[in-house]
C-alpha cells in the first residue's frame, strides 16, 4: 500500500497522476481542513474532484465525482466505501473552490 499527499492548489489543479506501467486501485480519500474551526464558518473551505482518464482533462459535464464539498475548519472529508481502479495515465484531480489555502489530501492505493 502506498500513499501521497499534497496541499490542493487554489487555482489550477493537484494531480495524483499513475505513472507508466502502474495500475492503482484508490483505497482512501482523506481531505483535511487545516484551518482551525470558525463557528462564523470563516475557515470552511470547498474542493470538487474529477477522475480524469489518460490524456483528457477536467471537465464539469463528464468527470466530476465530487462537486463542491465543503470541509469545515479542522474536520476532515473521507471517501472509502468505493475502490477506484486508474491505469497508467489516469490521475485524481482536485481544485480548491476559492478562498485562500487550507485543505491537505491524502490518496491511499494499492498498486496492482
Amino acid at each position: 500500500m502506498a500513499i501521497d499527499n499534497a496541499s490542493i492548489a487554489t487555482s489550477g489543479y493537484t494531480n495524483f497522476e499513475v505513472p507508466a506501467g502502474e495500475t492503482w486501485a484508490i483505497t482512501t480519500v482523506l481531505v483535511c481542513n487545516r484551518l482551525a474551526v470558525d463557528p462564523s464558518g470563516a475557515n470552511d473551505r470547498e474542493f470538487s474532484m474529477y477522475i480524469v482518464l489518460d490524456g483528457e482533462a477536467e471537465n464539469d459535464n463528464k468527470n466530476l465525482i465530487v462537486n463542491t464539498q465543503t470541509v469545515q475548519g479542522a474536520d476532515t472529508f473521507i471517501m472509502d466505501s468505493e475502490k477506484i481502479i486508474l491505469e497508467e495515465g489516469d490521475k485524481l484531480s482536485f481544485t480548491q473552490n476559492g478562498g485562500s489555502a487550507g485543505l491537505n489530501v491524502t490518496v491511499s492505493y494499492i498498486n496492482v
